[in-house]
């Protein structure tokens, strides 16, 4: 597949270099049949100035020949640019040489393309400003052209209006090929990426059942041990066991389910525990649906097992009825869980195995809580 995209993108950058080629050769015979007239006439000054647009265009072809294609663009449009300006202030406007500024958009589109909007605004308003240049001198006459006889006069116009009507046609004949092309390959290119994703998909759903079916696995094995036990401690111990691994697989099951694989929010995570913890004596409030907070899903995990085991050991050490309400926000650089009760109660104890769980939880997180415990509790889980 990845074999695919690259000869997609060396296919089009080979479409472009072609394109390239042929302009520098266009360019180049263009501009020597004026240097053949100028050396003819003992133009030097003009002459000189052709050559040395002729060597512009020589170094384009060369850089091209040479995969350096970058400034072989570069090269062609500031060609273009100074032989427009220099061919328009020796011979005039009246043989209508100035029409080639015409073509320099359409050049500049076709090299260019339209994905880079900066570079391709920026030549754009070079080759107004060339063509606002170059009518100011000659309006104000700041730099005499050469004077042509009548008949070359003429017969330059002539050359110079077809030479531009046909650069029109060929360039937006290659402007609409080269796009036509480049739609091709983007539309071989987004179906092998559709495949890809397509495989992707088919792959995270095989995970993910394989996953739940792992984690029914465990828990069908957890319950069949439990029929085996007779000491009151393990059964108690492996039955917290169990509630742990089906939290994993409720809160996994709502991760797969949500729209959005990289975030959850903390909202629903609770929601799920909620379902799953709140007894008879045991009252769980939650904020407004407008409150809820994003998280970032490798965090999701370990934050939902955490208020799990804070909720699980809250409603194991109460006797009458409890409310706890469990909110949301910032404090300093950290983003915070908070669960408060109505009552003193021991969130959890330093020296059993719930302790051991919340301190993993918090490493893994590296995160920190706050605790206090007057009259109420309140318990801060800071990430």
């Amino acid at each position: 597949m990845k074999i695919e995209n690259k000869n997609t993108v060396s296919e089009e950058f080979n479409y472009r270099y072609v394109v390239i080629h042929w302009l520098n050769i266009t360019f180049i015979t263009f501009a020597s049949l004026y240097l053949l007239y100028f050396y003819l006439q003992k133009e030097w000054a003009p002459m000189l100035a052709i050559a040395g647009i002729i060597s512009v265009f020589a170094s384009s072809f060369y850089c091209n020949l040479t995969h350096r294609h970058t400034a072989s663009k570069f090269l062609i449009i500031g060609g273009t640019q100074i032989g427009n300006f220099l061919f328009s202030l020796y011979i005039g406007f009246n043989t209508g040489i100035h029409m080639y500024n015409l073509t320099a958009p359409l050049i500049t589109f076709l090299l260019i393309g339209f994905e880079n909007k900066k570079q391709l605004y920026l030549t754009l308003a070079i080759n107004i400003l060339n063509f606002l240049l170059q009518f100011y001198i000659v309006e104000n006459h700041l730099i005499e052209s050469i004077q042509l006889p009548n008949y070359f006069i003429g017969y330059f116009y002539k050359v110079n209006l077809i030479g531009v009507m046909i650069s029109l046609i060929v360039l937006t004949y290659y402007l609409a090929s080269t796009n036509g092309h480049i739609t091709k390959l983007l539309r071989i290119k987004n179906e092998s990426l559709t495949h890809s994703l397509n495989e992707k998909e088919l792959l995270l759903t095989e995970l993910h059942h394989r996953v739940k079916n792992n984690l029914a696995q465990i828990s069908a094995i957890m319950n069949l041990q439990l029929f085996n036990l007779e000491d009151k401690t393990a059964i108690n111990t492996l039955e917290n066991t169990l509630k742990r691994v089906n939290m994993i697989a409720i809160i996994q099951e709502n991760i797969y389910q949500n729209e959005a694989l990289s975030k959850i929010t903390l909202h629903s995570i609770v929601q799920i525990l909620k379902k799953e913890l709140e007894k008879k004596l045991l009252r769980i409030d939650l904020p407004s649906i407008e409150a809820e907070e994003e998280i970032d899903i490798v965090k999701a995990l370990p934050i939902a097992l955490l208020i799990n085991e804070f909720l699980m050991n809250i409603s194991s050490n109460i006797s009458n009825e409890v409310i706890v309400k469990i909110s949301f926000g910032k404090q300093n650089e950290y983003a915070f869980v908070e669960i408060s009760a109505n009552q003193a109660i021991e969130p959890y104890q330093n020296n059993n195995i719930t302790h051991d769980i919340i301190e993993a939880l918090l490493s893994q997180l590296k995160a920190k809580i706050e605790l206090k415990k007057e009259k109420e509790l309140s318990l801060k889980i800071l990430y």
